[in-house]
């Protein structure tokens, strides 16, 4: 086994922040920009967006769609290291709909991402990401 690195579950909190400060922002560029190059992202409806390019271009066009006037809050996040340069975390997420959002905005959701994270020369970066909506089993009065 391998000495838990301190490093590596700050920089996953550190990215899912940022993550969520670049969704506030709808800004996919600097979404995109947390990602590797080869980074691969699945959403909460299974599309897959591969590479960065194709995570911030899926993020453009969500952000001008189904998340125009939601906001993401971070209500939890736990971090496990991987090694001396790679960690996982899973942050726990609340989207509301802002006052003000258009009729097409999506509704009040919870979820879960699932952020992998590694050292590179240019710092901590996302290597792959999966958002998971939190949903009511069948049968069960809630979730």
């Amino acid at each position: 086994m391998f000495d838990q690195p301190k490093g590596a579950p700050v920089a996953i909190e550190d990215l899912a922040q940022q993550l969520v400060e670049a969704f506030n922002a709808k800004d996919a560029e600097a979404f995109g920009a947390l990602f590797v190059d080869d980074a691969e992202f699945v959403n909460i409806f299974g599309a897959r967006m591969r590479g960065r390019d194709g995570i911030t271009d899926g993020h453009r066009q969500v952000f001008g769609t189904a998340l125009n006037g939601t906001t993401l809050t971070l209500e939890g996040l736990d971090t496990m290291a991987l090694g001396p340069d790679a960690a996982v975390g899973h942050a726990t997420w609340r989207r509301d709909r802002d006052a003000d959002a258009p009729a097409s905005a999506l509704p009040p959701g919870r979820g879960v991402f699932t952020l992998v994270g590694r050292q590179t020369g240019d710092g901590w970066k996302l290597v792959a990401a999966t958002n998971v909506a939190v949903a009511i089993p069948p049968g069960a009065l809630t979730p």
